[in-house]
């Protein structure tokens, strides 16, 4: 098969002509199912489409309520571990300043006096 221009332009213009009668027999189906549908969509249309929207309405609300739930818990969590850091670190205030009474006491007790 030799590729000069022509061919390569022959073979672009019959693939192009292809996708556009495809496109063609896709648009007349859809065209055909919307007709032949038609029908069942109006009988539809009454309450089917209303269940839809509350059904996404339940989930819209359900996907907040997740949500809220998350940044509550989150929340709780962030306080507790603030609360914890707090707690540990008065603990270890008071450590170093039992640690420094007690130094303060030995050297009052040899006869030193603190500085």
């Amino acid at each position: 098969p030799e590729t000069t221009n022509s061919s390569i332009f022959l073979r672009r213009k019959q693939r192009r002509k292809a996708a556009d009668m495809l496109a063609k027999a896709l648009l007349i189906t859809v065209v055909i199912l919307v007709i032949t549908d038609g029908a069942s969509a109006r009988a539809m249309n009454s309450g089917g489409l209303e269940q839809l929207k509350n059904q996404l309405q339940q989930i819209a609300q359900q996907k907040a309520q997740r949500q809220q739930s998350l940044h509550n818990r989150n929340q709780e969590r962030q306080q507790h571990r603030e609360e914890l850091h707090q707690e540990s670190q008065q603990q270890h205030q008071k450590k170093l300043q039992d640690i420094n009474k007690k130094r303060q006491e030995s050297l009052r007790q040899h006869g030193r006096p603190g500085r």
